[in-house]
């Protein structure tokens, strides 16, 4: 009897088939998922260049807000968005919340612009806080509490509070009609930095820098605005979990 042999070259093209069939389907895959992360890149890549855009054009505008109102040696901006006052003496006397009259001129002067820049409808979702930063320098006082520091902190929270309260009561915002005034007390809020940001001569931060700190520029209250940039993260986020 003879006995059949078996056919092992269509066994292996069989394999073969099979094979080339998984590597189509593979490649389909990779294709597949390097098309979406070139998308998400790509997406990724224009959020935040618009994000970077919108904040650039912020601080070009703010900068404008504070050349109409102050000389170039008064005030400058700051990459974070800071408006900061550097007149010398300008703003409180040693251990005082209340406003130098000198101050409450050069805020009257500035507070109509700054507004008109906040409720501008071109930075109605990039403007996600406007902090009114109050700061001291280390001298203590007492009389509102043992410790220096939280002494400080009082103190410079009482100085932010008068700001607030002399930018509530200017006429520019008792003006508005009620919904800009209800974003703006979502927007403002005031608060105490004691002298953990005490600055130097160079109006640079002491913990960085390690110089002697200046007292009188210490002695401060500045505008900082605060972006949306959490949101951006977000929406990065979730075109990566998509």
């Amino acid at each position: 009897m003879k006995i059949p042999k078996l056919n092992t070259e269509s066994h292996w093209i069989s394999l073969s088939d099979m094979m080339t069939g998984l590597m189509i389907i593979f490649l389909f895959v990779a294709v597949s998922y390097m098309s979406k992360i070139q998308k998400t890149q790509k997406r990724t890549e224009e959020l935040t260049e618009k994000y970077v855009n919108m904040r650039d054009s912020l601080r070009k505008d703010l900068q404008s807000v504070v050349n109409a109102v102050f000389k170039k040696e008064d005030a400058l901006v700051g990459q974070d968005l800071t408006v900061k006052f550097t007149k010398p003496d300008l703003c409180f006397n040693l251990g005082e919340e209340w406003l130098l009259q000198s101050f409450k001129d050069d805020l009257y002067k500035f507070i109509p612009f700054f507004l008109d820049l906040i409720n501008n409808p071109k930075y109605q979702n990039t403007i996600a806080e406007v902090r009114i930063e109050g700061h001291t320098d280390p001298s203590p006082a007492a009389n509102l509490d043992p410790n220096p520091y939280i002494a400080n902190v009082i103190l410079s929270q009482k100085r932010a509070t008068n700001v607030l309260i002399f930018l509530y009561n200017h006429p520019k915002f008792t003006e508005l009609p009620e919904a800009k005034k209800e974003r703006l007390r979502f927007l403002l809020n005031a608060t105490g930095y004691s002298y953990g940001r005490a600055i130097d001569d160079e109006r640079r931060f002491t913990f960085y820098t390690r110089q002697p700190l200046n007292p009188t520029a210490s002695r401060r209250v500045e505008f900082k605005i605060v972006t949306t940039s959490e949101e951006l993260v977000n929406d990065i986020a979730n075109l990566k979990n998509k």
